[in-house]
């Protein structure tokens, strides 16, 4: 029996766009919500660690 992710996390969350409605092509709205909405949990992951843009540099994975 398959579990579906939504069964196995803690969390769920719901990002309500109506792409049938927007003017974007494809998915464009869709992502574009997704993107403001982990860039905020991660501004609010990083006030509650007291992270800063400099002290997650040295983490971060530049793959270009």
């Amino acid at each position: 029996m398959a579990l579906s992710l939504a069964k196995l996390a803690d969390c769920v969350i719901t990002i309500p766009c109506e792409m049938r409605t927007s003017k974007q092509p494809m998915g464009s709205l869709f992502e574009q919500s997704s993107l403001l909405l982990t860039d905020s949990l991660v501004l609010c992951l990083m006030a509650q660690q007291a992270e800063t843009s400099q002290s997650m540099t040295v983490r971060h994975a530049d793959l270009e």
